[in-house]
C-alpha cells in the first residue's frame, strides 16, 4: 500500500481484537479500539489528564517491545500474552508482540518516511513536537537496540507502505551497529535475516562532528573507553560501511575520542523543535 500522495491524516489507532486463545480471531463487532491523541479533535491540556500525555521514562520492561507514534492504522488479531500491560501508552502504541500479516494488518499508513528513535526518552519528547507532526513522521523506538519483532514490523512498513527509513541514535558505537543492524535484520555481523532487512536506510545522527557546532557541557561528553577501539575496528570490516564516507565517519568518531547522547544534544540545540527543525529536516 503505496503512498498515494494524500495529506497524512491525523489518526493512530488500533482495532485490537479480544480473543480467547492466541491467534483465534473473533468478529469485529468484539474488537477494542485504541487510539492515540492525534485523534482527539481540538484537545487541551485539561484533556490530557483524561487521554494521556506522553511521559519521559516508563517502568523497566514497560515499553521493550518497542513504541510507534503518527499517522498510521492496524488491526491485531491475537492475545498479547501481557494483558496487564496496555497497548495504549500515555498517547503512544506499545509494539505488538509479533509482526507477521496473519497476525497484524497495516490497514493505512500514509507517512512520509519512518524516523527510528534509538532512545524512548527522545522518542517521547519527539512524540510531543508539531514539527514533527508536520513533516509526517511515524516515530518508532526499540527502546535501545531495535529486537526482532520490531525490525520486521519496520521492514514491512517499509515494504508494504513504501516508507524509508531515517535513524536517530546517540554518537557511539552502539549507534553504528544499530545501522548495520537495520540493513542485515541479523544481529550477527555476517548474517542476514531477509525477513528483517530494511535495504535503504538514512543515518542521520547524531554524526561525528556535529557536536562542534554546539556549547555541549563536560558532562554530556562519555570520554573514550578502550573497549570503543575494539568495537571500531570491528565496525570498520562491516559491508555496509566500506565506503569512503563511512570510514571517515568512523575515524573522526575515533579522533573526537568522546560520545555523545542524543538528549543532550537536543538539549544543547535548544530543545525538540529547533532540532527537528535544523538538524533533522534538512537530513531526511
Amino acid at each position: 500500500m503505496p503512498r498515494q500522495g494524500k495529506k497524512a491524516p491525523t489518526l493512530f489507532d488500533i482495532d485490537w481484537y479480544s480473543v480467547s486463545e492466541p491467534h483465534k480471531e473473533i468478529p469485529y463487532s468484539d474488537c477494542i479500539e485504541l487510539k492515540s491523541r492525534w485523534e482527539v479533535p481540538g484537545f487541551d491540556e485539561d484533556e490530557l489528564s483524561v487521554f494521556g500525555h506522553v511521559v519521559e521514562h516508563e517502568a523497566e520492561g514497560y515499553d521493550q517491545r518497542g513504541m510507534l507514534f503518527g499517522p498510521a492504522k492496524l488491526h491485531v488479531r491475537y492475545q498479547e500474552p501481557f494483558p496487564e500491560r496496555p497497548c495504549l501508552v500515555n498517547g503512544t502504541i506499545r509494539l505488538p508482540t509479533v509482526a507477521e500479516p496473519e497476525f497484524v494488518d497495516i490497514i493505512e499508513c500514509t507517512a512520509s518516511g519512518i524516523l527510528l528513535v534509538e532512545s524512548s526518552s527522545v522518542f517521547c519528547s519527539l512524540a510531543r513536537s508539531s514539527t514533527i507532526e508536520e513533516l509526517g513522521l511515524l516515530l518508532i523506538t526499540g527502546s535501545g537496540v531495535p529486537r526482532e519483532t520490531t525490525r520486521k514490523f519496520i521492514r514491512r512498513l517499509h515494504v508494504e507502505a513504501g516508507l524509508r527509513v531515517h535513524l536517530l541514535t546517540d554518537n557511539d558505537t552502539w549507534g553504528y551497529f544499530i545501522y548495520s543492524l537495520l540493513l542485515r535484520g541479523a544481529m550477527g555481523p555476517h548474517a542476514c535475516f531477509p525477513w528483517a532487512a530494511v535495504h535503504d536506510v538514512n543515518y542521520i545522527g547524531i554524526r561525528s562532528g556535529d557536536c562542534d557546532q554546539v556549547e555541549l557541557p563536560q558532562s554530556s561528553f562519555r570520554f573514550w573507553e578502550e573497549k570503543w577501539s575494539q568495537r571500531l575496528s570491528a565496525l570498520r570490516e562491516y559491508e555496509c560501511f566500506q565506503t569512503s564516507l563511512w570510514q571517515d565517519e568512523l575515524s573522526r568518531f575515533e579522533c573526537q575520542k568522546f560520545a555523545v547522547n542524543l538528549g543532550d544534544f537536543i538539549e544543547a540545540v535548544g530543545g525538540t523543535d529547533i532540532f527537528v527543525k535544523n538538524y533533522v529536516s534538512p537530513r531526511l
